[in-house]
């Protein structure tokens, strides 16, 4: 089902009003298709007009045959959107309008400190739903510490409230838990287009409701466009868990539900109303005896609860949404892409998602999003095209759809040039995107569009892809530690550490990017966090280690436990393991990968004993990322030399992709005889020199060259 590379213009709404004549909308629907064909793009994603009752309007749907059938005749591309606006699911209001009971849950934490023989109540708060449990714990220092939270006390609900009553000659941490609806302070309330309300995307009928209400009108609709593979693919945009809240000054330009600003923020985690039945099911342990454990301490028991907790979350979600509109569409014989929400840093994964190769493993076509065009930052987001082609390549066809834009720049008024977008599209392209899905302006408004020279940044684009081999499959992985994310990440119980972390995301200067936090730990929260700091040092090591592979212009996938079987069938010349505590599972696939020859290099790192790796005899032990780079040179995995730090290189089968993020020159040499080396951003020949099997380039500042 491979698709290939191309460009698509993302356009939601054609630029007539609802009062037009069928005439008139005909006109220039065919006159704003021939303008995206002009600018240089292959295609086209269209959906229902946003206006006037979306989906359920005949005459839009009539609309959305009429798009199709234009864009077919001009020889176009066609992608269906599956929203009215983001994120997916929603089906503008229609999926809750119908099935109220979908919506998306949390479950929140309120908490007290209380002195000595102290008493307090904790009544349900504003606008929640139901009482989940009461415990406290006792502590003797300044802060509450993992000894502390091993004994607790249970209290009850009566008098629509908890009472506690601390009787020990200690303070006391009381913690009580009840459930809502995940609504206010989220991105629901906090997001881009409109305020509406969520589904749950792992309550198994959300997908299922989802694809009656909008997948099987499009295919009803298009059925001959379908069967003839005209509607190439649909995109579903950020569907996620709402369990946590986001951009709390972020308002909308559009309300479908009303908020309740009253509404008290308490920490938060995703909820479902039959999660306990189901985690009980797969587990065998009670979780709310344990729902403090998802909140704080470092415990094994609570880190084996964290990992249980969102594994099963994952697996839900996956059931929930991912399988069933990916069924429909092998039904249908169309495709699934998109991408899903937050993809730059794994720690923010498990807050949205869960495990990125559990859930994208279920598109045809999985998906990104890249809201930056100046290369340097792209670069600096090098983990997001990565993660994704590694998902496609292991579990697909290697297709990779990726949403393109300059809306951080647009946002600062930052400029942007077509060298710059060139560059930008390029680097991506270098990391695993093959098919890029545009929300440039560069088509309604070309003379105050951020892009005006889009038109030959996307043809020269083009003409770089049709020039580029196909790339080979990489020998080196890194895995995706997203099993001791799990573990390590808690949720503050400190309601000030709550609005100061959201907060603090529009405090910052420009770039306002949570890929770009430092995410400082203010104020001190009651509770001693020992999690919180190896979640970090994990992922930063993996980072590390991607950069180090990068600079070293060495091709590299992810991969997740799960997937080194699958892994081991490419016959890795080696595997990065990146500091934490290993899984038995993971352990048993270290020691298969050992036993085939490939070689195993544990990062041990940061508290991380050697001794947790004692079943796998073969692995290799480093400590840092010199040492990382001290082995790649070993096993001769390293082809390049020179200026290597901030450059992208795509080796495929006729040669390299050679693309620079930095806006300054460098040497760079390759092992391997050229014929000719082109800089496709100026059209120039470059030069270069050929000397015991090795070859050197100057590659120009945001240089694009092809080295064959």
């Amino acid at each position: 089902m491979k698709i290939g590379k191309g460009c698509l213009k993302i356009i939601h709404n054609f630029p007539y009003e609802s009062n037009f004549s069928g005439e008139e909308k005909a006109r220039i629907i065919e006159e704003t298709l021939c303008n995206i064909k002009e600018k240089g793009y292959d295609g086209v994603v269209i959906n229902a007009d946003f206006s006037d009752g979306y989906i359920e309007n005949p005459e839009n749907m009539l609309l959305v045959q009429k798009k199709v059938e234009t864009a077919r005749k001009l020889g176009m591309r066609v992608w269906i959107y599956d929203e009215k606006y983001y994120p997916s699911g929603a089906a503008d209001t229609i999926t809750l309008r119908d099935n109220p009971d979908l919506e998306a849950l949390a479950i929140v934490c309120v908490s007290r400190v209380i002195d000595s023989q102290e008493e307090c109540i904790i009544p349900m708060p504003r606008g929640h739903l139901a009482p989940m449990g009461a415990y406290g714990y006792s502590f003797s220092g300044e802060r509450v510490n993992d000894n502390d939270l091993k004994i607790s006390t249970e209290f009850s609900w009566s008098d629509d409230c908890y009472r506690f009553k601390n009787k020990t000659n200690t303070r006391m941490l009381c913690l009580a838990f009840f459930t809502k609806h995940a609504f206010e302070g989220t991105h629901c309330q906090h997001n881009a287009a409109t305020i509406r309300r969520y589904i749950d995307i792992g309550n198994e009928k959300s997908g299922k409701a989802f694809v009656e209400n909008t997948y099987r009108p499009y295919c009803d609709l298009l059925d001959n466009y379908i069967n003839d593979g005209s509607i190439e693919a649909f995109f579903t945009d950020e569907p996620s868990y709402m369990a946590c809240y986001f951009n709390l000054l972020k308002k909308p330009p559009e309300q479908s539900h009303i908020h309740d600003e009253t509404i008290p923020l308490y920490a938060m985690l995703h909820w479902s109303c039959d999660l306990e039945k189901r985690f009980y099911e797969r587990y065998g342990y009670d979780l709310i005896s344990r729902l403090p454990q998802l909140f704080v301490g470092g415990t094994e028991e609570c880190k084996k609860t964290r990992r249980d907790y969102y594994s099963l979350l994952t697996d839900l979600a996956s059931k929930g949404f991912f399988e069933p509109v990916a069924d429909f569409c092998d039904e249908r014989g169309t495709r699934f892409s998109g991408h899903i929400l937050l993809e730059e840093k794994i720690t923010d994964h498990l807050k949205y998602e869960g495990n990125f190769f559990t859930l994208l493993q279920n598109m045809h076509i999985p998906g990104m999003d890249m809201l930056d065009s100046i290369p340097e930052r792209v670069w600096k987001k090098s983990f997001t095209p990565l993660i994704v082609s590694s998902v496609s390549k292991i579990y697909r066809e290697g297709d990779v759809m990726n949403e393109v834009s300059c809306y951080f720049q647009n946002k600062f008024s930052v400029p942007v040039t077509a060298s710059n977008v060139l560059t930008s599209l390029a680097l991506q392209y270098a990391l695993g995107a093959t098919l890029f899905t545009s929300y440039y302006d560069d088509v309604h408004d070309p003379i105050n569009s951020p892009l005006p020279c889009g038109r030959s940044a996307l043809s020269v684009f083009r003409t770089v892809m049709s020039d580029t081999g196909a790339p080979i499959m990489p020998k080196v992985f890194v895995h995706y530690p997203i099993e001791s994310i799990m573990e390590n990440t808690t949720s503050s119980v400190d309601v000030a550490r709550i609005y100061d972390s959201v907060l603090n995301e529009y405090l910052l200067p420009y770039p306002i990017d949570r890929a770009d936090l430092a995410r400082k730990l203010s104020p001190e929260s009651i509770v001693e966090d020992t999690c919180y700091d190896f979640a970090k040092r994990t992922e930063n090591a993996m980072e590390n280690a991607m950069f180090s592979l990068l600079n070293h212009q060495v091709p590299f996938l992810f991969s997740d436990t799960a997937s080194l079987d699958r892994v081991a069938k490419f016959n890795p010349k080696m595997v990065v393991i990146p500091p934490q505590n290993p899984t038995k599972e993971l352990l048993e696939k270290i020691s298969m990968l050992s036993e085939c020859g490939t070689s195993v290099v544990v990062m041990v790192n940061h508290d991380i004993s050697r001794d947790a790796y004692r079943m796998c005899e073969e692995v290799v032990f480093i400590e840092n990322v010199d040492e990382l780079s001290d082995l790649l040179f070993r096993l001769s995995l390293v082809q390049a030399d020179g200026d290597t730090y901030g450059v992208v290189s795509m080796w495929t089968d006729d040669g390299i992709l050679v693309v620079n993020s930095e806006n300054k020159e460098k040497t760079v040499s390759y092992q391997m005889n050229a014929n000719t080396a082109k800089d496709y951003a100026n059209g120039a020949i470059l030069p270069f020199k050929c000397e015991n099997g090795w070859t050197t380039v100057l590659i120009p500042p945001y240089g694009v060259v092809v080295i064959k």
